[in-house]
């Protein structure tokens, strides 16, 4: 399977689009750290920003030129940034989530240039939490935790992180058999399988 992660600022206005509508879905939208529903203007408002900033860059993960889901890094500072993902709804559970994984936490150590890699997990989405530390050796940081209070209600959100000397030293065959079946193409480099 080609997976070809496309920066947002490059997106057609199909694509625009089709994320707008993937970022409104319930099943991303209750996920995040704002659920309300996005407006298509706002949305193509907030694309169009996107282009010319450092601390930000999102893609649209597309594979074998279906719209598979959306990786982003934010906050970039000079040592860390903040990453997160998510997958188009027709295709959850199909295992792409853990191409998608891997290519990011590379794509951050080896182009983004970061030492640590941290993000968080909505509480109620438990198992996506364990996956990270059990398959990527992402650590649980209570650094990372945050309460927000989305449509009156208080949401718990898991912090982890991933120090780049511990993806040096990350190994899982189980993770590295699964990745033989994609080639990654991310802003025209191709990624291979370590």
């Amino acid at each position: 399977m080609r997976i070809v992660f496309k920066n947002f600022v490059d997106l057609t206005e199909e694509e625009t689009e089709a994320v707008w509508q993937m970022r409104n879905s319930d099943s991303v939208r209750l996920k995040m750290y704002t659920q309300d529903i996005i407006p298509l203007a706002n949305h193509k408002k907030w694309i169009s920003g996107l282009s010319g900033r450092s601390d930000c860059i999102y893609f649209l993960v597309l594979a074998d030129g279906e719209i598979a889901g959306c990786v982003n890094f934010t906050s970039i500072s000079g040592n860390q940034c903040e990453w997160g993902y998510y997958l188009n709804p027709a295709i959850q559970n199909c295992g792409l989530g853990i191409a998608l994984e891997y290519y990011a936490v590379r794509y951050a150590f080896e182009k983004l240039g970061v030492e640590k890699l941290f993000g968080a997990v909505i509480e109620s989405n438990s198992k996506l939490y364990r996956n990270h530390i059990r398959y990527f050796a992402f650590s649980e940081d209570p650094a990372f935790d945050s309460e927000r209070l989305i449509n009156g209600n208080k949401i718990r959100f898991k912090g982890m992180s991933l120090k780049k000397s511990d993806w040096e030293r990350w190994n899982n065959p189980l993770v590295m058999k699964w990745l033989s079946a994609f080639s990654v193409e991310i802003q025209g480099k191709t990624f291979t399988t370590i």
